[in-house]
């Protein structure tokens, strides 16, 4: 087997915490480390520089990946002391309608940095007008179901579920390649970001494409995560637990 190195990028955040920075020594602000991404002006990169895309595109065949294919995943560290905004991910179906390649099925695995207890995880019953309703009058948190957390769980996050990472977490994210986030809610923090609130409702409230929730492996060996990708025999990606440095591993 062949071990390749992957260097992080990493994203800044209003609600970052400082365990990103002094891991990887990375930017201050540094609230997610994209270990494996191909995805546009945030990528991965090897050691000679290389961005992911660019080896995937050299290396399509030996990778299993068909010419022109997207690297089938996006692989991050969140690394959370405020709460992340109430948001939302689209389906395929959702996703293409808005020009988009694909939507966004993830899963989560808590680290063991997590002193958090409990995430947002869905929604109490409640009808589109009502909970629109309640978004604008900013009364959004009173329809929030919360679900307790501990390190080595594993949550999977299907399109159209209302979700949100609370502070004090610190967890594995491996999800489909895609960047798309709908937020519902902000905390009227500053600076203020995009709301999708309509675009939010309509994922909400549809109908959901099929979501193979068996498509992502994480595997806790002793001293490393590995993961798999279902259909995708010819490579896994290794984090190691010390410092979490990550490897493409060809087999």
């Amino acid at each position: 087997m062949e071990k390749i190195e992957l260097k992080p990028y990493f994203e800044s955040k209003p609600w970052a915490g400082e365990i990103i920075s002094k891991i990887f020594n990375a930017p201050k602000n540094s609230g997610e480390a994209w270990l494996v991404s191909a995805i546009k002006n945030k990528e991965s990169r090897l050691i000679n520089n290389l961005t992911l895309s660019e080896f995937v595109d050299k290396n399509n065949d030996l990778l299993g990946l068909k010419k022109d294919e997207q690297f089938p995943v996006l692989i991050k560290i969140i690394d959370a002391k405020e709460n992340l905004s109430i948001q939302v991910h689209p389906d395929n179906e959702y996703a293409l309608f808005k020009g988009y390649k694909n939507g966004k099925y993830e899963c989560w695995y808590i680290l063991d940095e997590t002193r958090q207890k409990k995430i947002i995880f869905g929604l109490k019953s409640v009808d589109k007008n009502e909970l629109e309703k309640a978004i604008l009058d900013g009364n959004l948190e009173k329809y929030l179901n919360y679900k307790e957390i501990k390190p080595h769980d594993y949550l999977k996050v299907t399109p159209g579920t209302v979700h949100a990472i609370l502070g004090g977490t610190f967890l594995l994210e491996v999800q489909d390649p895609c960047d798309i986030t709908y937020r519902l809610y902000d905390y009227n923090r500053l600076p203020k970001r995009e709301l999708r609130i309509e675009d939010s409702l309509n994922v909400i409230y549809k109908n959901h494409s099929f979501v193979d929730l068996e498509k992502y492996k994480i595997l806790e060996k002793n001293d490393a995560f590995e993961i798999y990708i279902k259909g995708y025999n010819k490579f896994f990606v290794e984090i190691k637990k010390d410092d979490y440095k990550v490897f493409l591993v060809l087999n």
